[in-house]
């Protein structure tokens, strides 16, 4: 596949990628381009780095740390397991006990979360 031109217009960018990888000719491209300019043109808009699939990537990866930890699993361990830091690790067993609808008594040690 070929490489589409990198624009400096986000939109432009956007536009060609897309219209690379779904084989979409100039004049639909163009088209396309119009319409999203007049429905969002002139305003600020904020892209997250990543998509829905990675959202579902940290769902399983915090449930892994999360079953982890309940197994016994001291911070520092699940920390550089997963690539992450120390505190990130407490946040995500926070959330647990945060969680409405948490299963009750569904608490980890107190004293990993120091």
């Amino acid at each position: 596949m070929a490489t589409p031109k990198t624009n400096t217009d986000i939109l432009s960018d956007i536009l060609d990628r897309v219209a690379l990888e779904l084989g979409c000719d100039e004049k639909q491209r163009h088209h396309i381009e119009r319409e999203l300019r007049r429905a969002v043109g002139g305003e600020m808009h904020y892209i997250g780095k990543t998509g829905e699939g990675a959202r579902t990537e940290v769902q399983q990866r915090d449930a892994r740390i999360r079953s982890d930890a309940r197994r016994g699993e001291r911070l520092p361990l699940l920390a550089r397991k997963h690539g992450l830091s120390v505190r990130r690790i407490q946040q995500i067993l926070q959330m647990l006990q945060d969680e409405p609808g948490a299963p009750g008594g569904e608490t980890l040690p107190a004293k990993r979360f120091a």
